[in-house]
């Protein structure tokens, strides 16, 4: 009856590594099958591919009528961007607000801690009219004092026309750390890669 009880622990003991499963095995962390190729032909398809010197692609979101991009910065890393480029309707009930700078503020400003609206711009780049408004709020990053980061970004809006509707691109760049404040500069690589054709 004693030899059974002994055995038993003896058996649970040399099953405990397997029932630990990989803990007790080492493994290289962040290894995974990339997915990059993928993301890089979706970017190619769509015909939207900003200067990697500027901005590298690190997800895309797709469907029938719209694709957005996330990118990151290249040479300022803190910096976040995305592009939403969506197909409008024929049908559209109003289309003009799809390309007002002022509705996408209003969209970006929502949660945002003192928000403050800056600077509104316009440009024409080749075909494109552009129109831009730069903007601050309070980051949910805290600097060493604990205070919240003041965070800034600008957005801008603009359209290429189709048939039988235009297509409307939305574009923001933001700094959630407070160490760069974006403007023209950031975003203009993001413009300049929409086709005009």
């Amino acid at each position: 009856m004693f030899l059974k009880r002994p055995a038993a622990l003896l058996v649970a003991a040399g099953m405990a590594p397997l029932a630990a499963g990989c803990a007790y095995f080492s493994r290289p962390e962040r290894e995974f099958v990339s997915q990059a190729d993928v993301l890089q032909a979706v970017a190619k398809t769509s015909g939207y591919t900003p200067s990697e010197s500027a901005y590298r692609l690190r997800q895309a979101e797709v469907s029938s009528d719209m694709v957005t991009f996330y990118y990151q910065g290249a040479s300022r890393p803190g910096d976040r961007a995305w592009v939403i480029r969506f197909s409008t309707k024929n049908t559209e009930q109003e289309p003009e607000d799809l390309v007002k700078i002022g509705k996408l503020i209003q969209a970006i400003r929502a949660g945002k801690d003192g928000f403050q609206e800056g600077a509104f711009g316009r440009r024409e780049v080749g075909d494109l009219i552009v129109e831009f408004m730069s903007y601050r709020f309070r980051s949910a990053s805290r600097d060493d004092r604990g205070a919240p980061v003041t965070a800034a970004g600008i957005a801008a809006v603009t359209r290429v026309h189709a048939n039988p509707a235009p297509v409307v691109y939305h574009l923001n760049v933001v700094n959630m750390e407070g160490d760069e404040i974006p403007g023209w500069k950031e975003i203009e690589p993001l413009v300049e890669a929409i086709r005009q054709d």
